[in-house]
C-alpha cells in the first residue's frame, strides 16, 4: 500500500471510528443507571443509542441553519471526550462473557467481515438509491447547513436520521465516510446479534448467530451503501433487544432504552414506526396489571423524545406527518394525487399477491430460501423460520423473537414486498434460529452433544465463510481502490454520463440547471440543478415530446440549458422536427446517454462546451 492509499484509508476509518466513539460518550452518559450490566453488552448499546442521539442533535442544529463543520467537529469532540476521560467503575456487572474457543472463532469471523465490507465502502458511491436521494439530501444539509424539504429530490422529506450522520460524516471527510457510518451499524448489529444469543445459550449459539447473519449477500451488500436499511435495523434490533431483557428483569429502564431505541427507528424510515409499535403491543400485553400505564407512558414518552422531532419537521414542511401517505387528508403538497397512487402502486407490485394463499405460503417460501420476488435475502435465518415457530410453543426463549419474526413478516406482506425491506428482521430470525439450533442440540445426551454443537459450529462456520469468500473474490477482481482525484472520476466513468456532469460542473460550479430524463441516480454527481423523476412536478410523463417547440417552452420555463436523455428505459422519442434541430444541440453520446445544449441559433457556438464537442472521452481505468 502506498503512502497516498494508506492515508486515504486511514482518514476515512478514523473519521468514522471518530464518530463511533462521540456515539459511545453521549450514550454512555446517557446509560448512567446501567453500571451493573455487563461492559461489552453495555458498551455496545451506548454506541448505538449515541449515534441516534448525535443525529438528533445535528437534525435541531440544522433546524435553526447551524449544522456546520464547527458544530460537528464540536459535538464529535465533546462525546469522544466524554468516552475517553469517562473513569465510572464497573462494579458486579450481572453478565460476564469470557473468550473461549467459539468466542475467539466468532471475533475472527467479525472482524474478517468488518474488513470485507469497510473496504468495499472505500469505494465511490454508485449505489442508485444512495446516488438518487440518500447522498443527495445529506450533501444538501451539509452545503447549506439547513436541515428543509428538497423539492427537487425524489422524496423531498422523510424521516433522515441517517442522512444527518452521512451529513457529519461529510463534513469531517467526505463520502466514503458516509458510507462507512452504515458499515459502523453493521457491526454493531452484528456485535448485538452474538451479545444477545450468547447471553440465553452460550457462546456457541452466539457464533451461529452471527453466521447466519453473515451468510446473506444482501447483508454483507447493504453493509457499505449508504442507505438507510442498516440503521434502520440496528435500532430496530436494539429496541427489541432491550424490549427482551425488559421481558426478563421486569426492569423500567430497560423499557425506556427500548422505547429511546424505537424512536430512532422510527427516525430513520417510516417503516421504524413499526417496532415502536410492537414494543408498545409488548407492553400491553405482557407489563403486570397495576403497572401497564406507567410502562406504557414510559415507551411513548422516550420514543417521543427520540423519534418525534422528525415528524414534527415533516409536517412542518408538508403539512402531512408522514408524507406523502395522508395527503387525501392533508394535502399532497409536493406531489400530485396520481403521485402516490403510483408510489403505491410500485410498493404493492412487488411478490406473490396479498390474497390468504399467498399469506399461507409465505412461510414455506421463506422455508426454501426464498422471498416471493427474489431469492437469498436472509439465508439460512428464513430457512428456519417453520422450524422455530414450532420449537417456540415449546421454548420460552423462542417465544418472543418468533412472535417479532411473524408480525414483521405479515407487516411487511401486507406494505411492500421487497427483498431488501426484510433487512430489519433478519438479526431476529438469526438469533432465533441459533436459538432453535440450541434447543434441538440439547436433546442429546453426554458425548454426543458436544459433537453435535462442533458440527454445528463447524457447519457455521462454513455457511459464513462462503459467503465472505465469494465477497473477497468480488473484491480481487474489483477495480484498484481510487485514492486520489483523478483515479476517483476515473472509476466513476463507469457511469455513462458522468463525464457530461463533470464538464459541466467544472465548467459552471452549479449555475446550471439541467433536466434528466431516465438518468435520476445522477443526482448526486450534479453540481446544478438536477430536474427529471418519475414523480413530482418534473415527472417524466408530463414532458411535452409532441413537437420540438413544446418541449423546448417547457424546458425553459424552468430554467433548463441543458437535456439528457437516456435512451435505454425510453418508451417515446424525441421530436425530430426542425426546430428541435434548430434549438437542441447534440453535444454529447456515449453508450445510451445523448445530451443535448438549448440554445437559439445565433448562439449554438457561445453555449457549446469545447470538451463536449466530437472528440471522444477516455472511459476506464
Amino acid at each position: 500500500m502506498t503512502g497516498a492509499a494508506f492515508l486515504f484509508v486511514f482518514t476515512r476509518l478514523a473519521t468514522v471510528a471518530l464518530i463511533a466513539l462521540a456515539g459511545l460518550g453521549f450514550g454512555t452518559l446517557a446509560l448512567r443507571g446501567f453500571e451493573r450490566v455487563a461492559p461489552g453488552e453495555r458498551a455496545v448499546l451506548a454506541t448505538g443509542l449515541g449515534l441516534g442521539m448525535l443525529g438528533t442533535g445535528w437534525l435541531l442544529a440544522g433546524v435553526f441553519g447551524a449544522l456546520t463543520r464547527i458544530t460537528v467537529i464540536l459535538t464529535v469532540a465533546a462525546g469522544a471526550g466524554l468516552a475517553l476521560f469517562s473513569r465510572r467503575r464497573v462494579e458486579r456487572p450481572d453478565g460476564r462473557w469470557r473468550l473461549r474457543t467459539t468466542g475467539a472463532a466468532a471475533l475472527a469471523l467479525a472482524l474478517t467481515a468488518l474488513s470485507l465490507v469497510s473496504f468495499r465502502a472505500l469505494y465511490p458511491p454508485t449505489a442508485f438509491d444512495a446516488t438518487m436521494y440518500h447522498l443527495p439530501m445529506a450533501k444538501a444539509y451539509a452545503a447549506s447547513g439547513r436541515i428543509a424539504p428538497l423539492p427537487d429530490l425524489r422524496f423531498p422529506v422523510f424521516p433522515a436520521l441517517n442522512e444527518v450522520l452521512f451529513s457529519g460524516a461529510m463534513l469531517l471527510c467526505d463520502d466514503v465516510s458516509a458510507q462507512l457510518v452504515e458499515t459502523l451499524f453493521f457491526g454493531l448489529a452484528a456485535a448485538g446479534i452474538v451479545m444477545g444469543t450468547s447471553r440465553a445459550a452460550g457462546q456457541g449459539p452466539g457464533l451461529w448467530a452471527l453466521a447466519l447473519w453473515l451468510s446473506s449477500p444482501a447483508v454483507l451488500s447493504l453493509a457499505s451503501m449508504a442507505y438507510a436499511d442498516m440503521g434502520l435495523t440496528t435500532f430496530a434490533f436494539f429496541a427489541l433487544y432491550a424490549c427482551a431483557r425488559w421481558l426478563e428483569t421486569a426492569e423500567s429502564r430497560w423499557l425506556r432504552l427500548a422505547g429511546a431505541f424505537a424512536g430512532f427507528a422510527a427516525g430513520a424510515k417510516y417503516s421504524g414506526l413499526f417496532f415502536g409499535a410492537l414494543v408498545f403491543a409488548t407492553v400491553l400485553l405482557r407489563a403486570p396489571r397495576g403497572k401497564k400505564g406507567r410502562a406504557a407512558r414510559d415507551v411513548l414518552l422516550f420514543a417521543a423524545a427520540s423519534g418525534v422531532w422528525w415528524y414534527a419537521l415533516i409536517f412542518s414542511g408538508t403539512g402531512d406527518p408522514a408524507w406523502p401517505f395522508f395527503g387525501s387528508l392533508f394535502g399532497y403538497r409536493f406531489w400530485s394525487r396520481e403521485d402516490v397512487a403510483s408510489l403505491l402502486w410500485s410498493l404493492h407490485r412487488y411478490g406473490d399477491g396479498r390474497s390468504l394463499g399467498a399469506l399461507l405460503r409465505l412461510p414455506f417460501r421463506f422455508a426454501l430460501g426464498r422471498s416471493p420476488s427474489e431469492p437469498g435475502m436472509a439465508g439460512a435465518g428464513l430457512a428456519l423460520l417453520l422450524l422455530a415457530i414450532g420449537v417456540s410453543v415449546r421454548r420460552r426463549l423462542c417465544r418472543f423473537p418468533a412472535a417479532v419474526a411473524v408480525a414483521y413478516a405479515v407487516f411487511w406482506f401486507f406494505t411492500t414486498q421487497q427483498p431488501r425491506f426484510l433487512l430489519p428482521v433478519v438479526p431476529v430470525l438469526c438469533v432465533l434460529g441459533a436459538l432453535v439450533l440450541a434447543a434441538l442440540t440439547e436433546n442429546a445426551r453426554g458425548d454426543s452433544r458436544t459433537w453435535l454443537r462442533r458440527l454445528v459450529s463447524l457447519g457455521a462456520l462454513v455457511l459464513a465463510g462462503r459467503a465472505l469468500l465469494e465477497e473477497g473474490r468480488r473484491l480481487r477482481f474489483s477495480p484498484p481502490l481510487p485514492v486520489s482525484l483523478p483515479q476517483r472520476e476515473a472509476f466513476l466513468e463507469q457511469l455513462p454520463s458522468y463525464p457530461f456532469y463533470r464538464e459541466l460542473n467544472r465548467r459552471y460550479g452549479s449555475a446550471y440547471s439541467i433536466y434528466a430524463l431516465h438518468d435520476e441516480s445522477m443526482k448526486y454527481y450534479c453540481e446544478g440543478r438536477h430536474l427529471g423523476d418519475w414523480f413530482g412536478p418534473n415527472r417524466y410523463a408530463d414532458v411535452p415530446v409532441g413537437s420540438g417547440t413544446e418541449l423546448y417552452e417547457w424546458l425553459r420555463r424552468r430554467g433548463v440549458s441543458y437535456l439528457l436523455v437516456n435512451e435505454s428505459p425510453m418508451f417515446t422519442h424525441l421530436p425530430d422536427d426542425d426546430f428541435f434541430r434548430s434549438h437542441f444541440e447534440r453535444i454529447y453520446a456515449r453508450g445510451p446517454i445523448v445530451a443535448y445544449s438549448l440554445t437559439a441559433p445565433r448562439a449554438v457556438a457561445a453555449f457549446r462546451p469545447a470538451v463536449l464537442s466530437s472528440a471522444p472521452f477516455r472511459v476506464g481505468l
